[in-house]
């Protein structure tokens, strides 16, 4: 007799464990679940209002693409997929004599950027960075050796006191060419654009300079702010290209201004003058 109810509460108290412990399963798959599967926010880059070049006599503000083909003889053969600065670009028409027009420019909120670029060629091939200031005066030049693999190409301007910090609200004018032939310069292929350097706005800083974290890309992003949006987010594929969600974010960030075919190619080169 003194069993079954024994029974009977051993039964109780194993169901009773069983409900707690699925509750509370559920309630934490309830909190965890929408923490891991949340809208991450995809990286995709708003472009500033400012788009063209200050000034009258300007004349075209940018090339983002070089070209695909090069004369019979060139050390730079045909390519399927041409030079390209990874940059956004706005076309435009002119009312006047309806030529198009492309503007190359993208923001920094660093003293000393750091530019990208789609390079179709390799070693032994060179390439060569030049930055002008807005009175067209040269402030920068440097020239380096490709890598022997086919990909993106990242330089960084070195820190003072070899070249001053970019100013504020001061465009700059850069050149990145392929030196085909060293003895025939005009047969570079060649891409060109603008930076120009802005004040941090209160949402970027609140994200410390040390934390380079995701949400701090996505920041930038949103705000307009090329050269830290790529930068960051292609230094950290470069440490990582295995990351798939890392690599999702790139491919996300160049379809978002138009370089859908440059977004699975590889990061092969970065290259810092001071070093």
């Amino acid at each position: 007799m003194t069993k079954l109810p024994f029974q009977a509460i051993k039964l109780t108290l194993f169901f009773t464990w069983t409900l707690i412990n699925f509750t509370s399963t559920q309630l934490w798959a309830q909190t965890a679940q929408p923490t891991a599967n949340q809208n991450r926010g995809r990286v995709l880059f708003s472009p500033p209002k400012e788009q063209e070049p200050s000034g009258e006599d300007r004349g075209t503000p940018g090339n983002r693409e070089g070209a695909g083909k090069r004369p019979s003889g060139s050390n730079c053969k045909e390519v399927d997929k041409p030079l390209t600065a990874l940059v956004p670009a706005t076309k435009s028409k002119s009312v006047l004599d309806l030529t198009i027009s492309e503007s190359v420019l993208g923001l920094t909120v660093n003293e000393h950027p750091t530019f990208w670029f789609y390079v179709p060629y390799k070693s032994p091939l060179v390439a060569e960075f030049k930055l002008l200031n807005e009175n067209d005066e040269e402030i920068y030049k440097t020239t380096f050796p490709l890598s022997e693999k086919l990909g993106v190409v990242s330089i960084s301007l070195p820190s003072a006191p070899k070249i001053k910090p970019l100013e504020t609200d001061k465009q700059y004018h850069w050149f990145f060419s392929i030196v085909c032939d060293p003895n025939s310069r005009s047969a570079d292929v060649d891409v060109e654009g603008w930076v120009k350097r802005v004040v941090q706005s209160r949402d970027m800083m609140s994200h410390p300079e040390t934390q380079i974290q995701r949400s701090r890309i996505v920041s930038y992003a949103k705000n307009g702010i090329w050269y830290e949006t790529v930068t960051f987010l292609g230094d950290r594929l470069r440490a990582n290209p295995a990351d798939k969600a890392i690599a999702m974010d790139w491919e996300d960030l160049l379809q978002s201004i138009g370089l859908d075919d440059i977004a699975k190619e590889p990061i092969v080169q970065h290259y810092t003058p001071e070093k």
